[in-house]
């Protein structure tokens, strides 16, 4: 409306109207042939995560609570498991206050001394632990290594602890 606009009102810039809407002409053509070229490709989840999303499938019961980074994308998303926490932005959205329980998280995954009380009130079934948790968390493998691994795809590795999560 406004290059329409400048013009009717103004002859003499016609040709930089008619510059202006070659430029935004062009602008949208390209960017339309770089999506459909797919010189740039979006994944939300990689081969190693699609796999591991297909073994918490098989092996964990539907109504399982798995532990995994709060993040956008993690794995857990693609089984429709129930996750800890889910990813904050979201929460916070919905009025929740998730402070507490991502500190509660980042205990677990630190393998802290209280981590086991935690892994029983929250009742967790099984801990994920692959580059998200890693890069985001402070993951004390050596804890992780108590617990026995049920399903593996790529660095991802998915611990059963539901024997410590039992209530006492």
């Amino acid at each position: 409306m406004l290059l329409a606009a400048w013009w009717r009102t103004a002859p003499k810039w016609r040709w930089a109207v008619a510059g202006l809407l070659i430029a935004l002409t062009l602008s949208g053509t390209l960017d339309l042939i770089r999506v459909l070229s797919g010189a740039e490709a979006y994944r939300e989840f990689d081969s190693d995560e699609i796999a591991i999303g297909r073994l918490i499938v098989q092996r964990t019961a539907p109504n399982a609570l798995v532990l995994d980074a709060p993040a956008y994308n993690p794995p857990v998303f693609l089984t429709g498991r129930r996750s800890l926490l889910g990813y904050p932005g979201i929460v916070w959205s919905r009025g929740i206050d998730y402070g507490e329980r991502e500190q509660d998280v980042r205990r677990i995954y630190a393998g802290s001394p209280e981590a086991a009380a935690l892994l029983r009130q929250y009742r967790v079934d099984y801990a994920l632990v692959g580059p998200l948790e890693r890069s985001n968390l402070a993951v004390n493998e050596a804890y992780w290594g108590q617990f026995p691994v049920v399903a593996q795809a790529g660095a991802y590795r998915l611990y059963r602890v539901e024997t410590a999560a039992a209530p006492k």
